[in-house]
């Protein structure tokens, strides 16, 4: 568990914000409800990291990025607050269609990588409902309008990801979520009634 602070050029007088408390797998995720019971309270201090960070990133500070979503409804803030508990939504997308959330910058940026925290449906969800993962991709632009890859970006169960590439430049850098084929039905239940398989997920 951590937490960060920039500070730009200037030194640092005072305190960084404390980490997460909580006991839980990543960060301030919490344990489930039916594992709580058995959790142990516990936090110690165990170091402070400073480093210089690039002209790039130093700029970002300055100037952060414009966000934007389609279909709207996102709040951008909370793609970099740091709380995992309190997510905000793009809706998987229709078969045929794409959604997105976009970052435009007023000059060109250089980026490396790219971490990114979602939360996909899990195997018996998509099986029950239809709708796997979508498929993640890194795009960038330099007119907002003509956009190439950069990166494929993998899901799975870990709650967060980072990903390194190639350094890539532009002024536009957007992830796409693309509908996947639909997941086939588990084994176990072949033959079942559809009806009672939406039963069961209640």
């Amino acid at each position: 568990m951590w937490s960060e602070r920039r500070r730009g050029r200037k030194s640092l007088h005072g305190k960084v914000a404390h980490p997460p408390s909580v006991t839980g797998p990543f960060q301030n995720i919490a344990l489930p409800p039916w594992e709580k019971e058995r959790a142990t309270q516990f936090y110690a201090d165990a170091a402070i990291v400073a480093f210089r960070v690039t002209a790039d990133c130093a700029g970002e500070e300055s100037v952060p990025a414009k966000i934007t979503a389609s279909g709207g409804g996102l709040d951008g803030a909370m793609l970099s607050d740091g709380d995992l508990t309190t997510p905000t939504h793009v809706p998987i997308p229709e078969a045929g269609s794409v959604s997105w959330i976009q970052f435009e910058y007023s000059s060109p940026r250089t980026i490396r990588s790219v971490t990114y925290v979602t939360q996909d449906p899990g195997e018996l969800e998509a099986s029950i409902t239809g709708v796997g993962a979508p498929e993640k991709t890194l795009e960038a632009s330099d007119d907002g309008r003509n956009f190439r890859k950069v990166a494929t970006l993998p899901g799975g169960e870990a709650p967060e990801h980072t990903v390194s590439f190639a350094p890539a430049k532009a002024r536009y850098f957007r992830v796409t979520f693309k509908p996947t084929p639909r997941p086939p039905v588990p084994g176990w239940a072949e033959g079942s009634d559809p009806r009672f398989l939406r039963r069961r997920s209640v």
